[in-house]
């Protein structure tokens, strides 16, 4: 599964203040269990601080018992299906990585890469390469795999760099800046930012809008005739394989009189009509077949920057105080 921002990786804008440099080896790892770690009523557990406070921008679970979330200033932290470890000793961070962005296959393949940054890091199982700058990058702001052997990033103009086992090289370009990817298969692939585009294995479409009525926050594609887009104006699109279209427009659990459009910012789907969404405000909604839910509260008044789902019943959320929260 390739994951946006996502696929399963998500990114937001989030402000925070840089914690001190990382430790530099794995014995400085501190390791967080939640105690207590109630979950609520909602299914999702009590969020848990993994970051002493430092916005969290990215989350990617390629299973139950492995994730990575990133942090400001390219930080990132390891989940082993019970604890939470961090931050993990290299990789991109620095002052200049920014929000971090995340793809993850498996527990010994996952990108990382700084938002606005130029450079790119590999996890291989046990610890991070040295990152590398990619040539002729604009600031990269988005990554998606579809295994360890095919990654694309998108840079600030639309160029487009791809990874097929050893380095990053340039090829068939985007058409601008993106906020999220998710990835298929090697030969197939989306792109969301103002407009949808898709990658075929060897171009991708023009940008269309299908219905959106906002930019586009994020997109998850568990296979090629499956996959779900979401907009900041609480729009979820859905694509079938053959068109796109709008599926529904989530309300916040914001109360008012006409109601209130949840301003989405991350969507997982492990499985075809299998979906989480975040929002903004703290809330989740879940599509669990044909209907999505009503808005729960998980993380109120916290925004969450985006979610990642190994299955339908576990997901981790990641909010702008650096805050996990997980399901299943």
């Amino acid at each position: 599964m390739g994951l946006l921002l996502l696929g399963t990786v998500v990114l937001a804008a989030a402000c925070g203040t840089a914690p001190s440099a990382p430790p530099t080896s794995s014995a400085h790892l501190t390791t967080t269990t939640p105690k207590p770690h109630p979950v609520a009523r909602s299914g999702w557990s009590t969020p848990v601080d993994i970051s002493g406070g430092t916005a969290l921008t990215a989350i990617s679970c390629p299973t139950a018992s492995f994730c990575l979330a990133g942090s400001l200033a390219g930080r990132t932290y390891r989940f082993d299906g019970a604890h939470w470890s961090g931050p993990l000793p290299g990789g991109i961070a620095g002052p200049s990585a920014g929000r971090t962005a995340l793809a993850c296959v498996s527990a010994a393949f996952c990108v990382a890469l700084g938002v606005g940054d130029d450079r790119v890091a590999i996890w291989a199982g046990a610890s991070w390469s040295a990152p590398a700058t990619i040539a002729g990058a604009h600031g990269l702001q988005a990554v998606a795999c579809a295994s360890d052997r095919f990654c694309v990033a998108i840079d600030a103009v639309g160029d487009a760099f791809y990874y097929r086992g050893a380095s990053w090289s340039p090829g068939s370009n985007d058409w601008g800046s993106v906020t999220g990817i998710a990835c298929a298969s090697p030969t197939f692939c989306v792109s969301v930012s103002g407009g949808i585009s898709t990658w075929n294995g060897a171009s991708w479409t023009e940008p269309a809008v299908f219905g959106a009525t906002s930019a586009l926050s994020a997109v998850s594609c568990p296979s090629a005739s499956s996959c779900a887009a979401d907009d900041a104006a609480g729009q979820v699109l859905d694509f079938d394989g053959s068109r796109w279209h709008v599926e529904a427009t989530l309300d916040s659990s914001v109360a008012s009189a006409f109601g209130a459009t949840a301003d989405l910012t991350g969507i997982s789907c492990p499985a075809p009509s299998r979906c989480t969404a975040v929002d903004g405000e703290g809330d989740v909604f879940r599509l669990d077949g044909r209907t999505w839910s009503r808005a729960v509260a998980i993380d109120k008044g916290h925004a969450l920057a985006g979610v990642s789902c190994a299955a339908p019943r576990f997901c981790a959320a990641v909010d702008d105080r650096g805050d996990v929260t997980t399901a299943g």
